[in-house]
């Protein structure tokens, strides 16, 4: 059985490389993955090198790929001990035999659920003659030596860099709302929409940092994450309306706008720290715990008339003048008040709460000082 390959480039230890397209068929007669046992030795011996497969991972792909999910990138593999060198014509093509091995170098996950849809095609609801005639594509070393297998999975794993979480986030909410095969999340979209929304009010206008772009007050992550957190069941403003969450979030930065002026009048943006991670965490927490408040006041207030509007600044500016009041010590043990404790840096408060406990302990502190207990 012969498969066509496309010279690629020498490898940095001499290693011929070629790119190609396989079956699912052909990858589970050949495909090799070199798992690391203790048991055998050390790496680089018969006992392996590569990290153990998760069953997860691969039952996760498996859902995916019989939902005709296609996974485009290349399956890197090693052909081990060939008998001869490539030799490609003057269009840089050749063609072999298929390997009686192909080794694991990258994708194993990729390559274990194409073998376990093939396998056992019937249990998952599928034809495997279909599965087997798949196209896979494949990046082949011919004939490295097991040290630069190891040395490849070890850069391209080890040196290998997740998306960053703003980045990750953007498309995630692209993704949900544009690309029907990617399982995706509602509220994702709209909170993305609601936070690039948020960022031409006056209240955060050039303070949001967008994925790529320079260091600024607050990462839109940050404040992604935040707004995920507080419209998630069971909060109690979890089932408001895209627009309804939207004019909240304004309501409520207004307020701490009037409450705390000095932040937002200063030239140095960066001077505080309210709204910046630590800040934001602590005033959005208090958003369904002050909701919550006013309508359990509204519940004991028969006429229209007097119910309170959660729609209006100075309902909230009532709560959050209460955050003036809190005293406390910077990082340098002097004490600070409700205003100086949002200085950013170690001459304010807020600092020493950084931390994913400390957000904990300093959003429980204000929500008892501003709702109470």
């Amino acid at each position: 059985m012969k498969i066509q390959l496309i010279e690629g480039p020498v490898s940095h230890y001499g290693t011929q490389t070629a790119v190609s397209v396989v079956s699912v068929k052909q990858l589970a007669s050949t495909f090799k993955a070199d798992i690391y046992n203790p048991d055998e030795g050390r790496i680089g011996t018969v006992a392996g090198y590569q990290r153990s497969p998760k069953a997860n991972r691969i039952k996760a792909l498996v859902e995916r790929l019989k939902e005709d999910f296609v996974v485009a990138t290349a399956i890197l593999v090693n052909v081990r001990n060939p008998k001869e060198k490539l030799t490609f014509d003057s269009k840089g093509r050749c063609e072999v035999d298929l390997p009686l091995e192909l080794w694991g170098k990258d994708g194993m996950h990729r390559a274990k659920a194409w073998i376990e849809l093939y396998e056992h095609a019937e249990e998952h609801g599928l034809d495997q003659e279909v599965v087997g005639d798949t196209k896979v594509n494949i990046v082949l070393y011919w004939g490295a030596e097991i040290v630069e297998e190891v040395n490849t999975f070890f850069d391209v794993n080890n040196n290998a860099k997740s998306i960053p979480t703003g980045n990750r986030l953007e498309m995630e909410a692209y993704l949900t709302r544009h690309a029907p095969q990617h399982t995706g999340d509602p509220l994702l979209a709209e909170i993305d929409d609601i936070v690039h929304d948020l960022g031409k009010t006056s209240q955060w206008e050039d303070k949001i940092q967008w994925p790529n772009q320079p260091a600024n007050v607050c990462p839109s992550s940050a404040l992604m994450r935040s707004c995920l957190e507080i419209f998630s069941e069971p909060s109690s403003v979890a089932g408001l309306l895209k627009k309804e969450k939207f004019t909240l979030l304004t309501t409520v930065w207004e307020a701490i706008e009037v409450v705390f002026p000095e932040t937002f009048n200063t030239t140095d943006k960066k001077k505080y720290s309210l709204q910046k991670g630590i800040g934001v965490t602590v005033v959005h927490r208090l958003i369904p715990r002050i909701y919550l408040d006013i309508l359990l006041k509204n519940n004991k207030i028969f006429k229209p008339e007097d119910k309170i509007n959660p729609e209006n600044v100075d309902v909230w500016v009532e709560y959050f003048q209460k955050m003036r009041k809190h005293e406390d010590k910077n990082m340098n043990g002097e004490d600070v008040d409700g205003l100086n404790f949002w200085l950013s840096g170690k001459d304010g408060g807020a600092g020493a709460y950084s931390s994913g406990a400390g957000r904990n302990t300093i959003s429980k502190i204000f929500a008892s000082l501003v709702v109470g207990s």
